[in-house]
């Protein structure tokens, strides 16, 4: 049942979906090294829901000893819920299924096909309620004991070195059908995200000027509605995307330089990444969106439908090479490749673009960081 909250301990686990993960790990102690393997060298990477499964192993008490690298795509350290509101999804969903809250024979009973009907019009309904994702892990009081930024920021699993990144243009993959937004529509947009994130509405105004200006690479959607389109977007992935990925970096450094003094083992500063390749799909209106880092880490781009997605050509080849070359370099090293590729620090901000020409640079974008951390009252 994933991330469905059990009515006790010991009919089913609530956090299901995290201990099959925790299995997979302590299988690997055991096995890997007759496969050629070694276990005190174990990455976890994963993309999106993938790399916020990474952030809580991370966080997790159930895996010291188990996991020695990680890299989190486009996922954070905050995708977790209280036991109370995974209640109320648990309840929902039986509802949804007529059965009595927390029957579990009862659900083992229902039908894949009505499981996942009805998981889907609990996820709609709580989406339309701006209630966030339904099924996540719960604070379970024994493989989640905090939330997993707090955890980082405690110095939690401090000694295993991590590689942190997002798109530029995350969300346009979930606005591809949405093109074109008014000027109104566009600061009723920003001021509903902002109130999301526990802001103020009224930063709406600000936040949308300073794209304006900063964002010039969205010139090329000239017309005025689509370039609102896209500065929403922009915002949206800054919110959704860049501001998680930012505090999971800042609570690291904060959890390594915060042990230092006690701690004999060594400590591990973050890396950090920014992929701004962008996809010629839509006519360019993809962008640099979600997902499309993966073809570069896994080097398909010859899979079928992919040239459409991710692009093609000597350039394309070169990313996905030099992309492929810091994930593994950093599996087996704790370091990536490039040379320059500095840890990410509070002061220096030293950042990986991958694209067209790869390049490492400071604190790329960093007055729309500073904007949001202003806004949002948080160090960033």
């Amino acid at each position: 049942f994933g991330f469905l909250a059990a009515p006790t301990a010991t009919d089913a686990t609530t956090n299901a979906g995290l201990h099959d993960q925790v299995a997979v790990l302590q299988w690997i102690q055991r096995e890997i090294a007759h496969f050629g393997g070694d276990p005190n060298c174990v990455t976890v990477f994963g993309e999106s829901a993938g790399g916020m499964s990474v952030c809580n192993l991370l966080a997790s008490p159930l895996t010291r000893g188990l996991l020695h690298r990680a890299i989190a795509q486009s996922g954070f350290a905050a995708s977790v819920q209280s036991q109370t509101h995974a209640q109320q999804v648990r309840a929902e969903l039986c509802g949804e299924l007529r059965v009595a809250d927390g029957d579990i024979e009862a659900l083992r009973a229902c039908t894949a096909e009505a499981l996942l009907a009805a998981q889907q019009q609990v996820m709609i309904g709580m989406r339309n309620r701006r209630r966030g994702m339904a099924f996540r892990p719960a604070i379970d009081g024994a493989s989640l004991l905090e939330v997993p930024l707090e955890a980082v920021a405690g110095g939690r699993a401090a000694a295993v070195p991590l590689l942190i990144g997002t798109n530029l243009d995350e969300q346009r993959l979930y606005m591809s059908s949405r093109q074109e937004m008014n000027d109104r529509e566009l600061n009723a947009h920003v001021a509903g995200r902002l109130q999301q994130m526990g802001g103020e509405t009224q930063a709406a105004t600000a936040a949308i000027a300073l794209y304006r200006r900063t964002r010039t690479e969205l010139e090329y959607q000239s017309p005025q509605q689509q370039r609102n389109a896209a500065i929403a977007c922009a915002i949206d992935t800054d919110l959704s995307f860049r501001v998680p990925a930012l505090r999971l970096a800042h609570a690291r450094h904060s959890g390594v330089v915060g042990r230092t003094a006690a701690s004999t083992a060594p400590n591990a500063p973050p890396w950090m990444y920014l992929l701004t390749w962008k996809s010629p799909a839509l006519r360019g209106w993809l962008g640099a969106c979600h997902a499309i880092d993966v073809p570069f880490v896994f080097g398909n781009l010859d899979a079928p439908g992919m040239k459409r997605f991710a692009g093609s050509g000597v350039e394309a080849d070169a990313l996905a090479s030099h992309t492929m070359l810091n994930w593994t370099t950093f599996a087996r090293t704790g370091r990536p490749a490039t040379a320059d590729w500095d840890a990410y620090t509070p002061t220096t901000r030293r950042t990986m673009l991958l694209a067209r020409q790869s390049v490492v640079v400071a604190a790329p974008y960093d007055e729309e960081r500073d904007f949001w951390a202003q806004t949002l009252r948080e160090p960033l």
